[in-house]
């Protein structure tokens, strides 16, 4: 439940601290005087959109702080998100607005997006004005309103078996639209493949030949080369000379340090002899042979063509005729592919059908208790006469949430034909449906706190004792919030809580104070008798406080 909330800067809410109690508040006060303030303050802690223009003016920041009571819903949450659990005890929620920059919002003091505040709010209650009424009773939102804990995890595997469909058709269309555009260019397709088929080309003969090529262009400098070091090396003697040093170099063993020198000297020497009969074997089977330079270059031209054609490097050629075969091979077995998945897809299609027949079956099976329970809510709000159904409509395809389309369709008047919700219901009967809902909601739910911001608006006598009554009938599971105006459900209230304001060196400011006893019975007196105490208002009020 909310335990305390801190408001500062924010519209003409210039300071204030609420101390709030378990079962039933009230909030009453003139218009304007701030108390859906509160409640918008209380809505931006559970994740609400925040607008710079709230704060107060002539300041740069509002700052919203909640402390709320733990629950171990909450715990495993933090756990998870791996956020401070601060004492365990109590949840502390805030939530700063800035002029000139983003809002900032944190639990326990860590900083957090505002999709965790939402996340957080949804476990600690729920915020209901009329705007909302609008929201719940339009027909997307109805299938929520049928789904317990196995509609939904059979909801969550129809989704798997949706997504499996979906990619398999996916997989249909494209092979479909694939073939149709082979078929389309299959004669050039076919040229195309023939084309590069013919050539024969490899990743590795081009730079074969290339090197080949380089080395018969360079023939003739690299024979005199090689003449040349053979002169050197050989008819100079300069090899046997360096072998006849040897037995010189033995000598000088003497001196221990020129031992090392000597061994590598002899070393290089032998390697230069091995390295020397590799040249003198690989001049052997050199040859210039003017036909085979003849033949490289019109083997490279097919390259250097082929690669200007589909500009392409010699990769990216190779990898084309492989694609062309595909394509190719596709069309020729394009018949038995498309009877394979045609298979698969009919057979995903009926496994995420069946799952969406038993999720229809399971709504249906919920919505007949669905209709008495609401239909018994509206007697309790007085509306006696109330005629509700829902209505099914099966869609010609799968949906996200299967084919069901789901209508409510209501008459509040005897005599009347079932209209859709959404069109027929006043200002006082949609706020009652509402109220009937969120009975059955905040019982499904377990909500800590329910917070109602003017739901009995547009209503009075019978049907105000009986919103009260039904207030009430939450309070004893949740902790109640309510905005209101009618003197009913201020009477009917554990707490009593007055929002005025006043001016405060010129400017306005919004005053709160709990109401207890006599001020009580005043406040009441006035919500009466339009904002007069009369003895006829006062007594009633205390009347109405007896009850």
């Amino acid at each position: 439940m909310l335990q305390r909330l801190i408001v500062k800067n924010f519209a003409i809410i210039e300071n204030i601290e609420i101390e709030f109690k378990d079962k039933m508040t009230v909030l009453s006060g003139e218009t304007g005087a701030g108390k859906s303030l509160i409640i918008d303050a209380i809505g931006l802690l559970f994740g609400k959109r925040a607008s710079v223009d709230l704060i107060r003016y002539k300041e740069t920041k509002a700052t919203i702080t909640g402390i709320f009571t733990n629950t171990k819903e909450i715990l495993e949450y933090l756990k998870d998100k791996d956020l401070n659990l601060g004492d365990g005890e109590s949840l502390i929620i805030s939530r700063d607005l800035y002029l000139n920059s983003s809002s900032v919002a944190k639990v326990n003091s860590d900083v957090v997006s505002i999709n965790i505040l939402a996340e957080l709010g949804e476990l600690i209650g729920d915020i209901h004005n009329q705007f909302d009424s609008q929201a719940l009773t339009h027909p997307k939102n109805y299938l929520n309103f049928l789904a317990d804990d196995v509609t939904k995890d059979k909801l969550s595997n129809y989704k798997v078996l949706l997504n499996e469909y979906k990619q398999t058709k996916k997989e249909y269309d494209a092979l479909v639209k694939e073939n149709e555009e082979n078929t389309k260019q299959i004669d050039f397709i076919k040229y195309q493949l023939k084309e590069l088929k013919a050539a024969h080309l490899t990743l590795t003969e081009e730079e074969d030949l290339k090197n080949q090529e380089n080395y018969l262009k360079n023939y003739e400098v690299i024979s005199t080369a090689f003449e040349e070091i053979k002169e050197l090396l050989e008819d100079r003697g300069s090899l046997d000379n360096i072998a006849s040093s040897f037995s010189r170099l033995s000598a000088l063993k003497i001196n221990p340090e020129a031992e090392e020198l000597i061994e590598k000297i002899k070393s290089s020497y032998y390697e230069l002899e091995a390295s020397y009969d590799e040249l003198k074997k690989m001049n052997r089977l050199l040859e210039y042979d003017p036909e085979a330079l003849e033949q490289i270059n019109e083997r490279l031209s097919v390259y250097s063509s082929l690669k200007r054609k589909y500009k392409l490097n010699t990769e990216g050629l190779i990898n084309l005729e492989g694609e062309l075969a595909d394509k190719v091979s596709k069309i020729d077995t394009y018949d038995l592919d498309l009877k394979e998945i045609k298979a698969k897809l009919d057979k995903s299609y009926s496994n995420a059908y069946k799952e969406a027949e038993t999720i229809s079956k399971l709504r249906k099976e919920k919505a007949v208790n669905f209709e008495k329970e609401i239909t018994a809510n509206l007697r309790d709000l007085e509306l006696i006469k109330t005629n509700f159904k829902i209505e099914f409509t099966k869609l010609n395809e799968l949906s996200d949430n299967g084919f069901d389309k789901v209508d409510f369709l209501v008459s509040f008047n005897e005599g009347e034909p079932l209209k859709s919700l959404s069109k027929v219901a006043s200002g006082g009967e949609l706020s009652r449906f509402m109220l009937a809902l969120k009975v059955m909601i905040n019982e499904k739910m377990n909500y800590q706190t329910m917070i109602f911001d003017e739901i009995d608006s547009g209503v009075s006598g019978k049907t105000a004792y009986a919103i009260a009554s039904k207030l009430k009938q939450i309070a004893n599971f949740s902790q109640v919030l309510s905005v209101t105006h009618l003197p009913q459900v201020a009477a009917i209230a554990d707490s009593h809580l007055f929002i005025s304001k006043e001016v405060l060196d010129g400017r306005t400011i919004t005053k709160l104070k709990h109401l207890e006893n006599e001020g009580r019975v005043i406040e009441i007196a006035k919500m009466i008798s339009n904002g007069i105490v009369t003895d006829a208002s006062y007594n009633l009020a205390l009347e109405l406080l007896k009850k």
